[in-house]
């Protein structure tokens, strides 16, 4: 049997990833969101939970997701890249100019949601 701290966040990434991976999104969110209750900021937590919602259809909640990633990183250059995918997928080619500035200030002005 495995047994580990369930207040290791690094591990509740880890479970997420594993049930995201099995496609078991709603067990991958538990997962994740758990991680980000133990490290607030923690941001691969926090864009793994958008990547899972973007992998569901849910893209508005992605954004949600990546732009909390990105407040704690605003630098992370790959998570402007989920971002810009999220935003192309949803038709939000209005909101792309913000991304590829990396303005995250007028990006969360703009975005509806």
């Amino acid at each position: 049997a495995i047994q580990f701290s369930g207040n290791d966040y690094k591990l509740w990434n880890r479970l997420g990833a594993t049930f995201a991976n099995g496609e078991n999104h709603e067990e991958a969110l538990k997962a994740y969101r758990t991680a980000v209750d133990l490290k607030p900021g923690y941001v691969r937590a926090w864009v793994n939970v958008g990547t899972s919602y973007a992998n569901q259809g849910k893209l508005q909640h992605a954004v949600r997701f990546y732009l909390r990633g990105l407040e704690l990183n605003p630098d992370a250059s790959h998570v402007w890249s989920y971002v810009r995918t999220v935003l192309v997928a949803d038709a939000r080619l209005d909101l792309l100019p913000f991304v590829e500035q990396h303005n995250l200030e007028e990006f969360k002005k703009a975005i509806p949601f």
